[in-house]
């Protein structure tokens, strides 16, 4: 008896695994945002950035932001998994430790109509890809949101 229980025990820990598999991966080409950008250095990625740097964050999708800097600087930020919830319009709060927004930390998004009452999605950044305003379009226009 103790061995079909462990051997259930097993089968249900290899099914939540599977399924959590099949919710963050995708045989979609589009999943990865960054594989989308025309990386030339990928050294360049950064951990964090200065919060006082950021000028606008923009929703690309449950996937990731588009973050403008001051000096007309330009990031891609790819969630470590896919952000149930996010919609473009929603309020970003972003949950930093210091003076900067590094991978890892957590940004809330909230509707606008909620009043500040309780987050709609939690997602955890990733890594900062430097983009320039073309691959920006490129991007958008690959998502399928080009204005």
């Amino acid at each position: 008896m103790l061995q079909l229980k462990s051997l259930s025990r097993l089968w249900v820990l290899v099914m939540s695994i599977a399924v959590m598999n099949s919710v963050f991966a995708s045989d979609d080409p589009k999943a990865d945002l960054v594989s989308l950008l025309d990386v030339q250095n990928e050294a360049e990625i950064e951990n964090c950035i200065y919060a006082r740097d950021i000028r606008t964050v923009e929703v690309l999708d449950e996937r990731g932001l588009v973050i403008r800097g001051s000096h007309d600087r330009f990031w891609v930020n790819q969630f470590v998994h896919k952000c149930a919830g996010l919609q473009k319009n929603m309020v970003l709060n972003f949950k930093r430790y210091g003076s900067q927004i590094c991978a890892n930390d957590r940004v809330a998004a909230q509707d606008r109509a909620t009043d500040g009452f309780g987050a709609i999605a939690s997602c955890r950044l990733g890594k900062f890809q430097p983009v320039v305003m073309e691959q920006i379009a490129t991007l958008k226009a690959e998502l399928g949101g080009a204005q």
